[in-house]
């Protein structure tokens, strides 16, 4: 029983009248061969020998001086307003309530001598040892009672710093508010972020002007119009069409409510065959004859299968008995929890290019049409073709030149303690710059990036995400050199180099302040450029909001040159920067990013497949 419950259900508790009554037995038994730090374990009920070992040696420290500690009259005072409720508890410091813990130790032994004391056979250095035990142990858990005014319902928690452990029960661990969540939100809490974190800008928007860049796609043919970083692609047909002539179909039923029937199912057929049909209208060649079909009704979810290998065993069975080599499978699925066992399955083991479609997006008609185009975007990327590219105008600024993403990501809530850090590398090997092949390592950014351009780059230009404003230094001392090695790797080659950080995670917001200049969602419009009155004077950096904002406050992202070889004007990198965030493959919008600077979904993915 915890003392202070004990005391406070007594009579005229927390009044003057107050008496202090006999101590409760102890729930304990020493045994003839315990020592202080059993007694301190007896008390406290931790297993952690940390503070008595403290406490113990402090003791030792000053045994011999006088007047330590405060008085028995001083401790009985103490003890009368902690254990009475004779005062503000959380006012008390922590050696007034160890003082009036101790006090309890001692009642505690006068009137339960027999318990305590006898069975260490009168012996007074042991019996001066117990008693200590005790005090510490009593100060550690019932001074944190009293400061909690709360029994204690969960385990203790433990906070490893560079000078001392700390240790308190979590009922008295307050979190401040306003401090960044790195868990995972439950459905309704995401809901709930999601509703307060995308008000429209003008609920807080005060300031800051703005100007617009302009840029210019090109399909093979077809019109269209670029508004505020968006586009449509119907009636245009792709800049160069791939060939879809040997493909397959390949159904993943996982027991969903909008899962097809099976392989005859006739709403299945139609979406293959509407598919085809847009691919078709992009200028694909396309076989005349429907692919091969495959349907597989995967084993259901089984505890000790937690990887699914019999589900993945499944897929590969039922793959492998197509015809010929497909070059690329479409999937449907019922949900996205196999997706990436699918991919390591036919990106690392089979070598086919895949796609896939979540069958529910098939059961609603409204916006089918627009998803059939995106599909047949990636379809078309992946086997070969490139879906639209830039005007000669906005492509001059990239002429010799290589564009470098790298990034690194470090392991996240609910990882594995150990698992390493992946590093990884993309870079443009086309003169389109649709294409980034990527190099991915674990604990170190690689040293080298493939290069499949019909000749090396005169100019290279590296966008690294992932940095904080004080590695830049880091970035200069430590993976500058090792770039400028991978370089001289090729016999004579010495490309001009230029690295620029790519700032997500920042605070800066900017707002409209004239009607004319905000966009339907009332935020800045997209290619919005900021480069002077919140930039930093140090250096070159620069705010660039090249997509258009789809909900709450759109965010600008924080571009800072830090070491520049080939002397890019201001213009040029900013332009530059814009008309790069057009060259996103899935979309027929412009994206937050330079293309390059989502290197980090390639670590995603093989994080997905790895760990």
């Amino acid at each position: 029983m915890a003392y202070y419950d004990y005391y406070r259900g007594g009579p005229n508790w927390a009044t003057a009248q107050w008496q202090s009554m006999v101590p409760p037995t102890p729930s304990f038994q020493p045994q003839p061969s315990w020592g202080g730090l059993d007694f301190f374990r007896a008390r406290s009920g931790l297993a952690d020998t940390a503070l008595y070992n403290s406490a113990w040696s402090r003791v030792q420290s000053v045994q011999d001086a006088a007047g330590i500690g405060p008085s028995l009259v001083e401790a009985k005072r103490l003890h009368r307003r902690a254990y009475g409720g004779l005062g503000d508890i959380l006012a008390m410091v922590p050696a007034d309530i160890g003082a009036a813990a101790a006090y309890e130790v001692w009642r505690n032994w006068r009137y339960h001598y027999g318990i305590l004391a006898q069975p260490l056979s009168g012996d007074e250095e042991r019996q001066r040892e117990a008693l200590i035990g005790l005090a510490v142990g009593e100060g550690v858990v019932q001074s944190l009672i009293f400061a909690s005014n709360m029994r204690m319902t969960c385990p203790w928690s433990m906070w490893e710093t560079r000078l001392r452990i700390l240790l308190s029960p979590a009922e008295l661990c307050k979190i401040e508010p306003s401090q960044p969540f790195a868990g995972v939100l439950s459905g309704s809490e995401a809901a709930g972020m999601t509703k307060f974190s995308t008000n429209p800008p003008y609920v807080d928007a005060k300031m800051i002007t703005e100007h617009d860049l302009e840029v210019f796609v090109m399909y093979l043919s077809g019109s269209l119009t670029v508004a505020n970083g968006s586009w449509n692609t119907r009636d245009v047909r792709f800049h160069r069409p791939a060939q879809l002539t040997r493909a397959a179909i390949l159904v993943l039923a996982d027991g969903g409510r909008e899962d097809f029937s099976d392989s005859s199912d006739p709403a299945l057929r139609g979406v293959v065959a509407r598919l085809l049909a847009t691919c078709r209208a992009g200028g694909m060649q396309v076989d005349d004859a429907f692919p091969p079909l495959l349907f597989v009704r995967l084993p259901q979810t089984n505890p000790r299968d937690p990887l699914r290998s019999a589900a993945i065993d499944a897929i590969e069975n039922e793959i492998k008995t197509l015809p010929g080599r497909a070059n690329i499978v479409l999937v449907f699925v019922s949900n996205n929890g196999i997706y990436p066992d699918l991919k390591k399955l036919c990106d690392s083991k089979l070598g086919i290019a895949t796609v896939c479609m979540q069958m529910a997006n098939f059961r609603k008609e409204r916006g089918q049409n627009q998803y059939l185009s995106r599909i047949a975007l990636k379809v078309n990327t992946k086997l070969g073709g490139v879906n639209h590219q830039l005007d000669a105008s906005s492509m001059r600024w990239l002429k010799n030149m290589m564009l470098v993403g790298m990034d690194l990501t470090r392991p996240g809530v609910g990882c594995v303690m150990g698992t390493p850090s992946i590093a990884a590398v993309v870079a443009s090997c086309d003169e389109e710059f649709m294409y980034y092949p990527a190099s991915l390592d674990l604990q170190g950014i690689g040293k080298e990036a493939s290069n499949l351009m019909k000749s090396l780059p005169e100019r290279v230009v590296v966008f690294r995400g992932g940095v904080s404003d004080g590695q830049f230094k880091h970035i200069l001392t430590h993976e500058l050199p090792e770039i400028k090695a991978a370089f001289r790797s090729f016999k004579a080659y010495s490309p001009k180099l230029t690295i620029v950080i790519c700032g997500k995670r920042h605070r800066t917001r900017f707002y409209p302040t004239r009607p004319e200049q905000a966009d339907k969602t009332s935020n800045t419009k997209a290619g919005t450029l900021v480069d002077r009155g919140v930039t930093a004077v140090s250096n070159f950096n620069f705010f660039l909001q090249a997509h258009a904002g789809q909900q709450g406050t759109v965010r600008a992202t924080h571009y800072t040159v830090i070491f520049d070889e080939n002397r890019l004007l201001a213009d040029d990198i900013q332009q530059g920067a814009h008309n790069t965030s057009y060259l996103w493959v899935p979309a027929t919008k412009s994206v937050r990013l330079v293309s390059p600077a989502y290197v980090d979904l390639a670590m995603y993915i093989w994080q997905d497949d790895t760990f």
